[in-house]
């Protein structure tokens, strides 16, 4: 598996291994301060304020992956754990091929409330250099923590630095932090990532060769000309997105969201998923293959191997346990050849979510532009979604825009300020200009209606269930047949919490190795499954440039307490 889901899951198999454990606990505090030295060596120092509640725990965990994205292996050396005055934790730490795993505590007492635990070490060979700029491109957190974080915030100690970004969510999400490197509100699951690049030359020993070129040019030419074309440039730009906005945005409904008990129209939860918010992503995909299981194509095993007597390997199996070929439903066919790289497997074929991991990212990824091309040409078909139509004009304005932006990259030796406000609108607009836009059709948006009305049902409270109209009556029939729409609109947390205290029999498609079926738990686990799919598609790539993720790079992992 890949270095941050395997201890995520990990961790995740730790978190549900022992008995009594409560999502009362939480990280108040994660402060990572991380120094880039002049030897290419990189310095980090993580302040964790670990808050037990009442729970009484021996200390927490940290687990941290040593091996890189491109072969490559981490070396980490000097670990040290201080309390808040600088107090030493006793502390065990072990190496095996999952990474290092760093143990806090005296197994012979307990402890509760708030601690302070200061983890500091040492990293080798996490620098990467490129052809414009060297780069750390490093995860803070890892997406492994099974507690959630109030706040996480980074400080970073490099010379000279060029470029930057930072991610915040779950593994593969682009969303970008917020300022300072400072994130507020992360659920368990969910990590920081952080990559800088700093000017070449300054750090030495760096070993490790990145494939991104960068390369500056500068000429000087006509400031009044290009200073002109800006200026006409942008007064037609102004406009014109004006009216190819009021041409091509999405009509309104005059229906109220309304509770909805039931799929509007019968559609599939890989549709629903996508009617939603235009995007096929990896949880519709999820919902989907769920969907295939619920109705009787497939099975799913969850399998687990103790490592060390304490971590937990999870993977997964599916199985093929009905004839396909009375599969209809091309959305269906796309999600069996994601799987087993047929569309129509035969009766017994078998897959492990570990193969998927280390199979090729490129047929993954082939596979899933495939199904949201399909996705979305469904829609089109049956009226949901259109092609918005682009005028002739807008071809000459995005082309425009490409000029300007080349401009604004010659220039930039003379026109700095004017560069950094000029490249990424150009970027931006070229690209509304000249791709493909799709909307919403009038029957798109009232069905939009009805599924968030559906969506409100699935993430209502027990005590709003009972003010709403109609609503049908809970049951372990009806938890199983909605779970896979709960997930593609990424609400199954809140629809698995309806039925914490109803018996559910464990489904005939789902097996396990523990004896006692818990809905929470299966929703785990297949959010784990879905963060699977996300970073076997995720090739690696340079972080700081904008093309980085959370839980990406190096350094990662996870943890919580034991």
């Amino acid at each position: 598996m890949k270095k941050a889901l395997i201890l995520g899951t990990i961790s995740l198999g730790v978190f549900f291994s022992i008995p009594g454990i409560s999502h009362a606990e939480r990280i108040k505090d994660f402060l990572s301060e991380i120094t880039i030295n002049n030897d290419a060596t990189v310095q980090v120092t993580e302040t964790i304020e670990y808050d037990f509640e009442g729970a009484s725990r021996h200390g927490i965990f940290r687990d941290i992956p040593l091996d890189n994205s491109d072969g490559s292996s981490l070396e980490i050396s000097q670990v040290t754990v201080t309390d808040d005055q600088g107090g030493r934790y006793q502390k065990k730490v072990t190496e095996d091929d999952l990474g290092m795993h760093i143990k806090i505590g005296d197994p012979n007492s307990l402890v509760s409330g708030m601690k302070t635990y200061k983890i500091s070490y040492l990293v080798k060979n996490a620098l990467v250099a490129f052809d414009a700029y060297d780069e750390l491109y490093w995860d803070v957190t890892g997406n492994g923590w099974v507690v959630p974080m109030d706040r996480v915030a980074t400080i970073i100690h490099s010379p000279q630095i060029v470029q930057e970004s930072c991610y915040r969510g779950s593994q593969g999400s682009t969303t970008p932090c917020g300022a300072l490197h400072e994130v507020k509100g992360l659920e368990d699951g969910e990590g920081v990532t952080l990559a800088v690049g700093f000017q070449k030359g300054v750090v030495s020993g760096i070993t490790r060769i990145g494939g991104q070129i960068n390369t500056t040019k500068q000429v000087s030419k006509n400031q009044e000309l290009y200073q002109a074309f800006v200026l006409v440039l942008g007064a037609l730009s102004l406009v014109g997105t004006f009216i190819y906005w009021r041409r091509n945005r999405d009509p309104k409904s005059n229906n109220p969201v309304v509770a909805w008990y039931e799929s509007p129209n019968g559609l599939e939860p890989i549709l629903l998923g996508t009617l939603i918010d235009k995007t096929t992503d990896f949880r519709d995909v999820t919902a989907q293959i769920l969907s295939l299981a619920s109705r009787g194509y497939l099975s799913l095993t969850r399998t687990e191997e103790k490592k060390l007597m304490v971590f937990t390997d999870v993977d997964y199996l599916f199985t093929v346990t009905k004839a396909t070929d009375e599969v209809l439903f091309d959305g269906d066919k796309k999600t069996l050849e994601l799987l087993f790289s047929s569309t129509n497997p035969s009766v017994g074929a078998t897959v492990l979510m570990s193969d998927l991991e280390t199979s090729s990212a490129t047929r993954i990824q082939s596979v899933l532009t495939e199904i949201k091309e399909l996705t979305r040409n469904f829609l089109k078909n049956e009226g949901y979604l259109e092609t918005a139509k682009k005028p002739w004009w807008a071809y000459l304005l995005g082309i425009g825009f490409i000029a300007l932006g080349a401009l604004s990259f010659i220039f930039s030796a003379e026109t700095d300020g004017l560069s950094l406000v000029l490249i990424p609108i150009a970027v931006i607009c070229s690209f509304i200009w000249l791709t493909t836009k799709t909307k919403y059709t009038q029957r798109g948006v009232d069905v939009k209606q009805l599924v968030l009305g559906f969506k409100e049902f699935l993430s209502v409270t027990d005590k709003e269930r009972f003010e709403f109209h109609n609503a049908p009556e809970k049951n372990p029939t009806q938890f199983m047949e909605f779970l896979p729409h709960a997930i593609a609109f990424g609400v199954e947390k809140k629809w698995a919490e309806q039925f914490k205290d109803m018996m559910i029999p464990s489904p005939s498609w789902y097996h396990s190795n523990t004896n006692t079926f818990v809905a929470m738990n299966l929703v785990s686990h297949l959010q784990g499954m879905s963060n699977s799919f996300a970073s076997a598609a995720t090739p690696a790539s340079s972080g700081s440039g904008g093309g980085g993720f959370s839980g990406g790079g190096s350094g990662g992992g996870g943890g919580g307490s034991w």
